[in-house]
């Protein structure tokens, strides 16, 4: 931090709250990075952070959990094929047991890495009935249980093979992979409770749907120690979320001012770079728009511009770029 910034005596490097909107402007155009470090001293900040590290964690395991389901659904598919089953065909088996095994024990790893997580973000921000919670949904869960003690099996005994097996009905053909019994006990530190699981599950555990479910019960759970971490943290949560999008609109601000006024400047059509922009979806409802209208440039800018920095002198701008004013 600069000396222009740090010697102020006072609670906070930009002083005491409220910050002033105008004065942050300033200062972020000379010094955009001890700026942005600056805010976060305000006491929002802490359960900002959290927030954001709780979701990348529950965002990589539904991710994991998302990839093992997608392998046995494409499994599935192929498998309806009865080329799939000839020999010449033998290497595509191979890769999906070899995706099974990867998923399994990322989709293992990462529900455990997800629980320890919450387990430290409820130590730093009291939340009541956490642990009530807890208690009520997962401490005496057999299925949380069995995926607690899998993933000290796939990490330290060895990495389980899931068997596929092709079931037969009045519906047709359907296939999956499953854990059997025989495999999951050569482990003999199962708890009871995943014992318990294993044991009812006598024809093997199927997956697909341990993991779709196990998956419907963490997300119930996440989205309500999400709001429950927004409702203790509030105010300061949504004051310092205020000035971090007045940081954003600042530097958007000052980037589309360059970027607009130097298209300008080069008489470039913009058209020809909206690819770089917006995604086809976005082009296509850009595109079903009057050409050169004021509603095709006004949705783009609503499309790109999630901080409200779009103030007059920018939109007139990109009208101009959009030959809608005239010089």
């Amino acid at each position: 931090m600069s000396h222009q910034l740090s010697n102020k005596i006072t609670q906070y490097t930009l002083g005491p709250l409220p910050w002033d909107k105008e004065q942050l402007e300033k200062l972020s155009y000379r010094l955009p990075v001890d700026i942005a470090e600056a805010i976060k001293e305000h006491p929002g900040y802490a359960a900002h952070e959290i927030l954001a590290e709780l979701k990348i964690t529950l965002d990589l395991f539904l991710d994991c959990v998302q990839d093992i389901l997608n392998t046995i659904a494409q499994f599935r598919i192929a498998s309806e094929n009865p080329v799939f089953w000839y020999r010449p065909s033998e290497s595509l088996l191979v890769n999906y047991e070899k995706e099974m095994r990867k998923g399994l024990f990322a989709s293992a790893a990462s529900a455990i890495a997800l629980v320890d997580n919450s387990r430290r973000v409820a130590q730093k921000i009291v939340v009541d009935c956490y642990q009530n919670k807890v208690e009520q949904m997962f401490v005496k869960d057999e299925q949380h249980i069995f995926i607690q003690n899998l993933r000290n099996f796939v990490a330290h005994r060895h990495i389980l093979q899931p068997d596929w097996t092709v079931h037969y009905s009045v519906e047709g053909r359907y296939a999956t992979f499953r854990l059997k019994s025989d495999v999951l006990f050569r482990y003999k530190k199962w708890e009871p409770l995943a014992i318990n699981f294993i044991e009812k599950n006598k024809e093997g555990i199927d997956i697909d749907i341990l993991f779709s479910t196990y998956r419907e019960k963490v997300i119930e759970f996440h989205n309500w120690f999400h709001s429950e971490i927004i409702k203790v943290s509030e105010p300061q949560l949504s004051d310092y979320r205020k000035y971090e999008k007045w940081l954003k609109q600042f530097s958007l601000q000052a980037s589309w001012n360059l970027l607009l006024s130097e298209a300008i400047k080069r008489n470039i059509n913009p058209y020809d770079y909206l690819n770089r922009y917006f995604t086809k979806d976005e082009l296509s409802e850009i595109n079903s728009l009057p050409h050169k209208s004021q509603a095709q440039v006004d949705r783009m800018i609503e499309i790109l511009d999630d901080v409200n920095a779009c103030d007059d002198k920018i939109r007139e701008l990109a009208y101009k770029l959009f030959g809608l004013i005239n010089d």
